[in-house]
């Protein structure tokens, strides 16, 4: 049985976002995935992000998948991790959200 690949690394393009704009991360892995990859993602703070993906998948014959996270507006600085877990191993990095995005609920509309 061939070994399969495990998560590198989950690195966000920036380390600190302001609420309500959208960061993206790379994820990789130590090898091309020999069949599609499943990757569970978890983070210590769901509740700052729109719709965060608790799985996404690196296609067969890839090694890093972007993986655009939409942020919602904080109102204190917010130190969140985000792992990354496939095959039995995980990687994890942090990511600090600021203050001065729209309200919580979506932008503001422009009146």
């Amino acid at each position: 049985m061939a070994v399969q690949p495990i998560p590198t690394g989950i690195i966000p393009h920036v380390m600190d976002v302001t609420g309500g704009q959208i960061v993206q991360c790379d994820l990789t892995l130590d090898k091309a995935a020999p069949t599609a990859q499943t990757v569970h993602l978890t983070t210590s703070r769901p509740d700052v992000f729109s719709g965060f993906p608790s799985l996404v998948t690196v296609p067969i014959g890839k090694n890093s998948l972007t993986i655009p996270l939409i942020t919602r507006s904080v109102a204190t600085i917010t130190i969140v991790t985000i792992t990354a877990t496939c095959n039995g191993q995980s990687k994890t990095t942090s990511l600090t959200i600021k203050p001065g995005g729209p309200p919580p609920g979506g932008p503001t509309p422009i009146t």
